[in-house]
């Protein structure tokens, strides 16, 4: 059940244990560990935040809130579960940023996102920092240390 907060779970013996990160946790400047730069939004050493991650592959297609919710919810298996103070402050520091963009909607009463040319490059970005990172762990890392 989402109670406002996004859980990180981790399964270690089949017993869940993980981290609550609470709307207050997050701000602004934690969208991105970095400013996300002028021109297209990204710098060189620009890494999204996991939720901003997830908040962006969710808006391929115009999503309102609660839809973006249960697909981030489906996209990790469960593994994150974003309450809604959460996510509405992601989201509008994410159209601060000009990752995404508040579109039309048939329903005035909801609010609907999508991903702008700058969101999807700096998923594109996020995406081949991560696979280095990946490769790197992999070819590097040493179980047994």
């Amino acid at each position: 059940m989402c109670d406002g907060k996004i859980k990180y779970t981790l399964l270690t013996n089949n017993t869940p244990c993980g981290i609550v990160i609470s709307p207050t946790d997050i701000s602004v400047n934690d969208i991105s560990t970095n400013d996300m730069g002028v021109e297209m939004g990204i710098t060189n050493t620009s890494a999204l935040t996991e939720a901003a991650f997830y908040i962006l592959l969710s808006l391929q297609t115009p999503s309102h809130g609660y839809a973006i919710m249960q697909n981030i919810k489906t996209i990790t298996n469960g593994r994150i579960c974003m309450g809604a103070g959460t996510l509405y402050g992601a989201l509008s520091a994410l159209n601060g940023k000009g990752l995404i963009a508040e579109c039309e909607s048939n329903d005035p009463a909801r609010r609907e996102y999508v991903i702008t040319e700058t969101g999807k490059a700096a998923v594109e970005k996020e995406i081949h920092r991560l696979e280095e990172m990946l490769s790197n762990a992999q070819k590097y890392y040493k179980e047994g240390r």
